[in-house]
């Protein structure tokens, strides 16, 4: 049986062993390894005596990187998912970054003139930093670290007036709350999934609002690719 395993800070939510389980069409043995403060995780090498496969989510994508090997766009990030043990080497790469390239291609497909209101500044908004850099897409960003009424924001289309179709990205932890002004016409794309309440404010809204399942979906394909696990 495939053992993969997550690496976090209070995952018990986490759908990500369903996710695989669906894509590979079987069951797997999926371990949390669930910690409190990086100061409690071991070596790397300790993780994988039990799996096959590691990712990671946040607040621990920093943790490993000078204890892995990765591509120099993945340097450029500054931060990794996934974990892979290749001889007596490990490498590592960012998933969220292939996926989030897939999101934002779907949306300029829809759009000549995309923009993009992004929340939040941590690992999840550096990666999407990086991909509204390369494509030109305009963006307006917004964190607890700047803004000090950041949860009660106003939204609207003159943020970005050039643009034809804006959509807002929230890269923020679990326990942000967006609950101030957004214009109607305005989609909300949540970066994490099952977020109910953040899905219960929309819910009495007419902005189309998205959980960020499809970005676990996109991260698993691209984990399962990059471990070599059909």
């Amino acid at each position: 049986m495939i053992k993969l395993g997550l690496l976090g800070k209070d995952i018990s939510h986490s759908r990500s062993q369903e996710i695989y389980e669906k894509l590979l069409s079987r069951k797997i043995d999926y371990t949390l390894f669930d910690y409190e403060s990086e100061d409690e995780i071991p070596e790397v090498q300790d993780f994988f005596n039990s799996v096959e496969g590691l990712s990671i989510t946040a607040p621990y994508k920093r943790v490993f990187l000078d204890s892995v090997e990765m591509n120099s766009d993945i340097q450029e990030l500054g931060a990794i998912n996934c974990i892979r043990k290749v001889g007596e080497n490990f490498e590592g790469t960012n998933t969220d970054y292939l996926a989030l390239l897939e999101i934002i291609d779907g949306y300029k497909k829809l759009s000549k003139n995309l923009g993009v209101v992004l929340l939040g500044d941590g690992a999840m908004a550096t990666v999407l930093l990086k991909i509204f850099k390369a494509q030109n897409i305009k963006f307006k960003q917004f964190s607890r670290k700047l803004n000090n009424d950041f949860s009660s924001l106003s939204i609207s289309k003159s943020l970005l007036k050039e643009c034809d179709k804006i959509v807002v990205m929230n890269a923020c932890s679990r326990n942000y709350l967006f609950n101030g002004h957004i214009d109607s016409d305005i989609d909300f794309y949540d970066l994490n999934y099952s977020n109910k309440p953040q899905e219960n404010f929309f819910s009495t809204r007419s902005n189309k609002y998205i959980d960020g399942i499809e970005l676990l979906e996109g991260q698993a394909r691209h984990a399962l690719k990059f471990w070599g696990i059909d």
